[in-house]
């Protein structure tokens, strides 16, 4: 009988504990801010300019690319809706941008600024790291806006695999361009847009 009992009693008191622990608290939780060391400094947030992997992992926050790696280290559309097609030739890529994509400040994502940023990577005077993957392009021709055609000027199994890197992250025309103006046709890694960038 004593034995029951201690065991009741014991059950009880887990009871209680299971009870009281899963009860909800009145503490509100407040928003603070995240602070991140690194071992470097960063330069620009700016992907026209970035050639650090410290800027790039905090670019990967902030701008997004056309196609992204998967899991599997796979190629998906990321602001594509589908992965771009390829003329049998091998040299002309058809691109279909999802519709909808914004920029923080709203304003929609179009074939413009993927060209903007093409053009932005070749801007002789622009300080790029490299222009390598962007000499490729023979041509770069816009259908309406979310539509275009990039022609390489020959046949490149790897060329397409650059657009998943921060290298050819989107940046917003209707912002830089003003800059890249105003700055003589330049911009520089510590430009207004690096310090206040918009994704």
């Amino acid at each position: 009988m004593l034995k029951r009992m201690l065991a009741l009693l014991l059950m009880l008191v887990m009871v209680v504990a299971i009870t009281a622990s899963c009860g909800q608290t009145s503490k509100t939780q407040t928003a603070e801010p995240l602070v991140w060391g690194m071992h470097q400094d960063i330069e620009t947030l700016n992907p026209i300019f970035t050639e650090s992997a410290n800027e790039a992992n905090i670019l990967n926050g902030i701008f997004s690319t056309l196609i992204k790696v998967n899991s599997e280290l796979e190629f998906e559309p990321y602001l594509l809706e589908e992965l771009p097609v390829v003329s049998q030739d091998g040299l002309t890529y058809q691109f279909k941008l999802r519709e909808g994509v914004k920029f923080h400040d709203g304003v929609e994502l179009t074939a413009q600024d993927v060209k903007f940023t093409y053009e932005m990577k070749m801007a002789e005077k622009n300080a790029v790291p490299s222009r390598l993957r962007w000499e490729r392009i023979a041509d770069f021709q816009i259908k309406d806006e979310h539509t275009f055609y990039i022609t390489l000027k020959e046949p490149d199994v790897t060329w397409l695999e650059g657009w998943a890197y921060a290298e050819s992250m989107i940046v917003p025309k209707h912002i830089l361009e003003a800059e890249f103006v105003q700055g003589g046709n330049e911009l520089s890694k510590g430009g207004l847009f690096s310090r206040n960038p918009i994704g």
